[in-house]
């Protein structure tokens, strides 16, 4: 998560006035935004800006904040990495056209307790526990999103027109529609939890979302492509406390990591348990036997042949991967695969904002995330030719018609996915 503040940036020692910068930071990223205003030390005090001139500059550090949160939050969304240059230039689209501002109307302090962003918060708290970081992550940003709608809206106020009001103030802000029906659905779900107990009105239920969402063909590595993946090294740079290294950084847990998703086809918040307790022996086989997180509430089992290739990774990660935030894997990931040729090919993406249509192309090496490695799986067992009913047990996907997507345009890797032999048993 990013942490944004306000803070006094030293100039000069012995200056008075300091200038007001406000900063985002993301593990090593850094954006920093001049609000170009000069303050004394006794004129900001616990992050706030105190005195004659306190409404104009905390609003104006506000704004700076929405807008850094908003930058972050899509680049989060679209699982792109967060860098510097990406964040600023959001930033600066934002500056240039700002979207629209629904003005919050007056609000007793008395009735915080009944805000709608309230109730996503105390969400939020109360599934600490059980809920996978993306899912926290993407509650923390829908009530960023419902502050910058309007801070002063209601649970009780909520019906099917402030929906469709939410839904155009994404459109606004450029937000994608994939993301938008995410968020939305959601919103809904909060509502719904919520609902019985505030005796709400239903009207928000005929709220329905018909926003166009794009279809893209199924991207994963072609065979050869894995090949090279396997065969790579990146160069390291060196460092004289581990002359030995072949691989700087955490390179080599992202190699295990993209292999052992696209060896088993499990989403990327299933990779990190504790597999010991998840492996049993069934006909002289060992198989994996997992609820994924996913689907836990439908409690779909899926049932996975251990690879040799699994195995090797588990037994030299002694079961279990050490535990990695997506960002950075995703970061990390890319970095590596700057250096393959195979994976310099252009990827295009199609996309829609509202109404307008979104098109992206970016090499595979600036836009491979974790998600590549269910894909090629899924790719990999239907030109294996696996029965469908077979690759939905080992997947746990619930929709037949989304899983036949993956069925598509294969004739031409059939042979090299067998030549591979990518989910050879162990002797």
């Amino acid at each position: 998560m990013a942490t944004i503040s306000a803070v006094l940036k030293t100039k000069k020692k012995g200056d008075r006035r300091q200038p007001l910068w406000v900063f985002l930071r993301h593990g090593k990223v850094e954006v920093a935004i001049a609000t170009g205003a000069q303050l004394l030390a006794e004129e900001f005090k616990k992050g706030q800006v105190v005195g004659e001139r306190a409404g104009e500059l905390n609003a104006q550090v506000n704004t700076i904040r929405a807008r850094l949160q908003l930058a972050f939050d899509q680049l989060t969304a679209r699982e792109e990495a967060i860098t510097n240059p990406a964040l600023r230039a959001i930033y600066q689209q934002l500056v240039d056209t700002p979207p629209a501002v629904v003005a919050p109307p007056t609000a007793d302090k008395t009735q915080v307790q009944d805000l709608l962003v309230t109730y996503f918060n105390t969400y939020n708290t109360r599934g600490q526990n059980k809920l996978s970081t993306s899912t926290t992550r993407s509650y923390t940003a829908i009530a960023n999103l419902l502050n910058r709608f309007n801070p002063q809206l209601r649970i009780q106020d909520v019906n099917r027109d402030i929906l469709q009001d939410i839904e155009s103030f994404m459109v606004s802000e450029g937000q994608l529609n994939q993301t938008i029906e995410a968020y939305m659905g959601k919103i809904t779900a909060i509502l719904n939890y919520f609902g019985p107990d505030l005796e709400l009105s239903q009207s928000y239920k005929r709220y329905k979302f018909d926003l166009t969402i794009a279809k893209n063909d199924v991207t994963f590595l072609h065979p050869q492509q894995l090949r090279d993946f396997l065969a790579h090294q990146k160069p390291y740079s060196g460092n004289a406390n581990q002359p030995n290294r072949k691989s700087g950084r955490a390179y080599d847990r992202v190699v295990d990591i993209l292999l052992m998703l696209i060896s088993s086809g499990l989403r990327y918040s299933d990779i990190f348990n504790d597999f010991r307790q998840l492996i049993r022996m069934e006909n002289g086989r060992e198989y994996i036997h997992i609820i994924p997180q996913k689907t836990k509430r439908k409690q779909i089992r899926c049932k996975i042949p251990v690879t040799k290739l699994m195995k090797d990774i588990l037994e030299r990660n002694n079961y279990q991967l050490k535990k990695m935030e997506d960002y950075y894997f995703n970061q990390l990931l890319r970095e590596y695969c700057q250096g393959i040729p195979s994976f310099q090919t252009e990827v295009q993406t199609t996309a829609y904002s509202g109404k307008k249509e979104v098109v992206t192309r970016k090499k595979l090496c600036d836009a491979i995330g974790s998600h590549i490695g269910r894909k090629t799986n899924i790719s990999y067992l239907f030109a294996l030719d696996v029965p469908a009913p077979e690759i939905i047990g080992r997947s746990g996907h619930t929709d037949y018609t989304t899983l036949m997507i993956y069925a598509q345009k294969l004739d031409d890797i059939k042979a090299e996915v067998r030549e591979l032999d990518f989910f050879a048993l162990p002797n």
